[in-house]
């Protein structure tokens, strides 16, 4: 349908609006903020003309400056303005924002707000992910908008017609996270329910510079071969959650099991809805996440190759592909009220510049697996209450034979060495150690499977080189570990 628009301002007995008008150029090379527009008009006019235009300026919710009769004339930071408050990147052209004249005055216009394009808010403002694409294999990834000029009869609710796929699918895959539907993939989409319990801000990105090109401004001055398209931004998503689903249990007692209300499944609490977060995520994948529902802090970069996690029953833990390193001017403490364990593939270096001591309350063993030296500049003094034993090939004082060393307990752990790899697994000291993602002992998956008693080092584990699996994660693919995935199967197609 064609629009139409509206003539003059002043000549309308200086009506100073507001107006629907559409962005034609958002080039201001004042860089305040100011838009062209194209005023619409909803009668009278003829639907083939161009209509009026005008440039209007940028009225910020927020935004000031310290007083210019504060200003000395010496140019110090003291003695020059300060700018603070809310900024905005101005909307692309073609889109509609609501305008006024003060006054009526054409000089005077300021535009106030922007106005949705019909059914294009999917996207916004986390970026949600749906099954629901033109890829067509039902797993729920990240998308654009859909094509209205490809898709002319959709489906009655246009938030289930196919979108293509975006970009940042392949940034969550690389990560591990892409079937992690708390870390990873999101709901969080205004089109989730309404009245809508999602709120929040998604920027439109840089421009894509690699895409499609058209012309902007009018046609009398329009610049052409401008890049038209965005790469998608950063999201800040405030989430009060989806209350269709319901956890089934607080996350430091179960599993991700969520109630569905739509199938009349009532053994949810509705204190824990599906998807309440806070969440900061930029373009390339780092974030920052707080997520109610799962009761846990999470912060990862954008490659994968390093995250944190802070847990609901209350432990800390930290994954590195490289070094990570410590300097204190002062202490560096540990205490444990259990064990500390250390352990290297490698070597196991310890210095101290003076003094160095080592007590055992009860027993002390030490197992070197050829060599071992023993150097000391001064006189050593070997003090023993009890017996005193020493067994080798050949001594000068060869007595009883001695009792060995017993070797230190290992647990067989499931390792994903880079983000987003099948399983393996690996022999440690530890009883627990953080993977690349996606790391299958997050304690929300199953805070029943690592509570202190079965993360204890000394319970179960081997001893001996030919001990089998005790934990029997070798050769699992994470699509079959990662319960996540199968808990929220019935999201699918619900969130749109």
């Amino acid at each position: 349908m064609a629009e139409e628009t509206r003539t003059g301002i002043g000549s309308q007995g200086n009506n100073p609006g507001p107006f629907l008008a559409k962005v034609i150029s958002h080039l201001d090379p004042t860089y305040m903020g100011s838009l062209e527009v194209q005023l619409l008009h909803e009668v009278g006019n003829d639907p083939g003309s161009e209509g009026q235009t005008s440039v209007v300026k940028y009225m910020s919710p927020f935004m000031g400056s310290t007083s210019i009769d504060f200003v000395g004339e010496d140019e110090t930071y003291d003695n020059a303005q300060k700018s603070y408050g809310m900024w905005m990147i101005p909307p692309d052209p073609g889109s509609t924002v609501v305008v006024f004249f003060i006054e009526g005055d054409p000089r005077k216009g300021f535009w106030i707000g922007c106005v949705q394009d019909e059914n294009m808010n999917f996207m916004m403002p986390g970026l949600a992910a749906t099954s629901y694409n033109i890829d067509g294999d039902e797993e729920r990834v990240p998308v654009a908008e859909y094509n209205k000029t490809a898709i002319t009869s959709g489906h009655n609710d246009s938030t289930k017609n196919r979108k293509a796929q975006h970009p940042f699918t392949k940034v969550l895959s690389d990560q591990g996270l892409l079937k992690d539907d708390i870390r990873g993939i999101t709901t969080s989409s205004a089109r989730r329910e309404t009245p809508s319990m999602v709120f929040g801000i998604s920027t439109p990105g840089p421009i894509d510079k690699k895409g499609p090109k058209g012309s902007i401004g009018k046609s009398e001055d329009e610049i052409p071969g401008a890049f038209v398209s965005r790469l998608g931004g950063t999201t800040f998503v405030m989430d009060d959650g989806d209350d269709k689903f319901t956890r089934k249990t607080p996350a430091n007692e179960g599993p991700p099991e969520y109630a569905s209300l739509e199938q009349d499944e009532t053994d949810g609490d509705p204190a824990i809805p599906h998807n309440e977060l806070v969440r900061i995520r930029t373009r390339t994948g780092h974030q920052i996440l707080m997520h109610n529902s799962e009761d846990l802090i999470y912060i990862g970069n954008a490659s994968g190759t390093t995250w944190i996690e802070l847990t609901s029953n209350g432990k800390i833990d930290i994954f590195a592909t490289d070094s990570i390193s410590i300097r204190t001017k002062a202490d560096f403490n540990f205490y444990a009220d259990r064990d500390i364990n250390f352990e290297a593939k490698r070597n196991v270096n310890i210095k101290a510049g003076v003094e160095m001591q080592l007590e055992s309350g009860t027993n002390y063993s030490v197992i070197a697996g050829t060599n071992g030296k023993i150097t000391i500049g001064g006189t050593m003094d070997l003090n023993v209450t009890g017996a005193y034993k020493e067994t080798a090939s050949r001594i000068d004082m060869n007595g009883p034979a001695a009792a060995k060393a017993v070797r230190i307990k290992t647990h067989n752990l499931p390792d994903v060495a880079t983000p987003g790899a099948d399983m393996t697994e690996m022999t440690s000291i530890m009883r627990r150690a953080p993977t690349a993602e996606p790391y299958p002992q997050h304690e929300n998956l199953d805070p029943t499977k690592v509570t202190p008693a079965k993360t204890n080092r000394d319970s179960g584990g081997r001893t001996g080189a030919d001990a089998t699996t005790d934990m029997g994660f070798a050769g699992t693919k994470y699509k079959e570990y990662t319960t996540v995935t199968d808990t929220f199967s019935k999201i699918q197609g619900a969130e749109g």
